[in-house]
């Protein structure tokens, strides 16, 4: 069973819900954290750089920190490679959409 992490932007000045979700990747028991290659997130560097735009949630709706959810990612980089992943800089990147 796995965890899926997301990205909450452009929240709306009336109500405050986001506008805009993006889903930045997900974890699973025995293998390193899985990233959603997508235009703004293409490496670890532009990664980190994007979490700081919004509010990350699990898809339980948790709300982590930036460090939280560098921690979970550390914490995952001893598991397994996935199959058919893009690997940039030790990282495993799925293009495709995925959840």
């Amino acid at each position: 069973m796995g965890t899926n992490y997301y990205l909450k932007t452009d929240f709306c000045p009336c109500c405050g819900k986001p506008r805009k979700t993006i889903h930045l990747g997900r974890t699973s028991h025995g293998w390193k954290f899985l990233f959603h290659k997508q235009p703004r997130i293409f490496n670890y560097k532009s990664f980190c750089k994007i979490i700081d735009t919004g509010i990350i949630e699990d898809e339980y709706e948790r709300q982590l920190s930036k460090d939280d959810l560098i921690d979970i990612i550390s914490s995952f980089q001893n598991g397994k490679d996935h199959d058919e992943v893009e690997i940039i800089d030790g990282y495993n990147f799925l293009e495709s959409d995925f959840c």
